[in-house]
């Protein structure tokens, strides 16, 4: 039975290889698209949160940016100061009078009053955080009547501050600083709002660390952080042992690039998956445990029929070899080691491969051509054949059920200048950022579209009249007109809107695109930078 030149042999190889086909085509049919499929939504979700946190931080500094405006224009703050510089202690006692009581209201961790010659006469902390703040090089800018904006670092982390200058009657009077704290705000929105946990963190120093156990997950490396930020991606690392990973990407404050980390737990995501990787193991173990046992029962029920079987598909075996050895030998007939079921086995395994192969290559293209198909390869948004075949439905949904949507023309202005002086790629990082203000400020009922250069196109779905479109409008031309940080260049754009409304101005998306085109190019001759609702005023002229 178990001589050299029994087929015993080859039909246990046979077996075997029909066994670690199975294994092999369950991972790349069921496990791998899964593991892809959960790693996509992963990184959808924790580019939410980082841009979530992003956004939150740049409305921060926005929002110190304003308060500091609003005390270089308090009265009683310059009146204080006047009065310190005639009699000190009742200048000090108008400014806390009115700052003991105004500071807890004001949404800072920090207020400094400076006088004229540069000395701390009042100084305010958030609860919990009195750390001293040293007088920084800001002071001596913003007594010289210029604005500056200084991020300290101290052993509480990273503290944004605003030195404003107080006039009156065209003299520094004195400075007042406002400052907040980086990092622990921002943790703190993000783990509320998304239910994780979330730090924040600089090369050598957490700023936020949310962790109560931290034996738990992953410590947050040194060089890791280093490594995004000097990279600017994203970074992923997966410890399944622990069933823990952790993500580790750039956010920016001004000029400086701080890390957000987000600690993950990999079971509610791969639970699923872990358990199949057990059950992929088990079964090939069971497989081959039967793999021994089908070998010794085939040699005894199935080598007599397959030698005759062989014997008569010879011809066929060797045109099938052919089509997948390397191997030919001088009469054109590929040889493969082995007896004729290994031979069999292995020209199997090579077209179940190359099938596979190609349904991999057939999906992966069907997906690329559906996305350009209607995506905007730049910006991510609907080109106009998706803005077409969106706005068709749409107003064939208002004329059956009633209703009125608005279709919204942007141009922006002053982008050609930009583009040709600073380039081509500067010019598509703007292009980004607008489509991004536009997607986040818009209601989730509309949709925003990419027409070409620097054309978008909107449509407002659920308008109910034109003050609610022009109030869009209106927010649209604010956030796309504020300055754009660009790989150190700070560019300033605006944006133009035409306006129709369905059906007031048309009937058809012809005639609607026709009157929207009209109010944009009204719009641009009323100064650019403006908005228009359709008239038959703006279309005579």
């Amino acid at each position: 039975m178990w001589t050299r030149q029994s087929l015993i042999y080859p039909i246990l190889a046979m077996l075997a290889l029909t066994a670690l086909a199975s294994i092999v085509s369950g991972y790349y049919i069921n496990y791998l698209p899964v593991h892809k499929n959960i790693h996509r939504d992963l990184a959808l979700s924790l580019e939410t949160v980082r841009e979530a946190v992003q956004t939150n931080l740049d409305e921060e500094l926005l929002g110190l940016d304003r308060l500091a405006r609003v005390l270089q224009g308090d009265r009683l703050l310059k009146r204080g100061l006047v009065k310190h510089s005639e009699d000190p202690e009742a200048g000090l006692n108008i400014l806390r009078r009115k700052l003991d009581v105004y500071f807890p209201g004001l949404g800072a961790d920090l207020l400094l009053i400076v006088d004229a010659k540069g000395g701390l006469i009042y100084r305010a902390h958030a609860p919990g955080d009195q750390s001293p703040t040293p007088l920084t090089p800001g002071i001596e800018k913003a007594l010289a009547g210029e604005t500056v904006r200084i991020t300290l670092e101290d052993e509480r982390g990273l503290l944004h501050a605003v030195h404003t200058p107080l006039f009156d009657q065209g003299n520094v009077q004195g400075v007042v600083v406002v400052g907040n704290r980086i990092g622990p705000p921002q943790a703190a929105f993000a783990n509320s709002r998304f239910d994780t946990l979330v730090s924040i963190a600089l090369p050598g120093k957490v700023l936020s660390d949310p962790l109560a156990s931290p034996g738990n997950w992953l410590p947050i490396s040194d060089a890791r952080v280093k490594k995004a930020i000097a990279l600017e991606k994203p970074l992923f690392w997966e410890e399944h042992d622990l069933a823990r990973a952790q993500h580790i990407a750039p956010i920016h404050l001004g000029d400086r690039t701080l890390a957000i980390v987000t600690h993950i737990d990999l079971v509610p995501s791969h639970g699923a998956l872990f358990q199949s990787s057990y059950r992929l193991m088990w079964l090939a173990v069971v497989l081959f445990m039967l793999v021994l046992l089908l070998g010794i029962g085939a040699y005894y029920f199935l080598i007599h029929p397959l030698r005759k079987l062989f014997a008569k598909a010879s011809v066929l075996l060797d045109v099938c070899a052919t089509s997948v050895s390397d191997d030919v030998t001088n009469s054109g007939t590929a040889t493969v080691d082995g007896n004729e079921i290994k031979r069999l086995d292995h020209a199997l395994e090579m077209a179940s491969f190359t099938v596979y192969a190609h349904i991999g290559q057939l999906h992966e293209q069907k997906e690329k051509f559906a996305n350009m198909a209607v995506k905007d390869p730049l910006t991510g948004l609907g080109n106009r054949r998706l803005f077409d075949d969106i706005l068709s439905t749409a107003l064939a949904l208002c004329q059956r059920h009633g209703g009125q949507l608005a279709v919204f023309y942007l141009d922006l202005d002053h982008f050609k200048p930009i583009n040709d002086t600073l380039g081509h790629d500067i010019g598509d990082l703007l292009l980004k950022e607008v489509a991004g203000r536009l997607h986040h400020t818009l209601r989730d009922s509309d949709a925003v579209f990419r027409l070409g250069g620097d054309e978008f196109a909107a449509i407002l779905t659920q308008c109910a009249d034109e003050k609610i479109a022009m109030t869009l409008a209106g927010r649209l031309n604010d956030v796309v007109s504020k300055p754009y940080r660009l790989n150190g260049h700070v560019c300033k754009i605006g944006v133009s809107i035409g306006i129709a409304i369905f059906p007031i101005h048309g009937a058809d998306a012809k005639e609607l695109l026709k009157r929207a085109d009209t109010a944009l190019y009204a719009a641009k001759e009323g100064g650019r930078g403006n908005f228009r609702v359709y008239d038959h005023a703006s279309e005579a002229n």
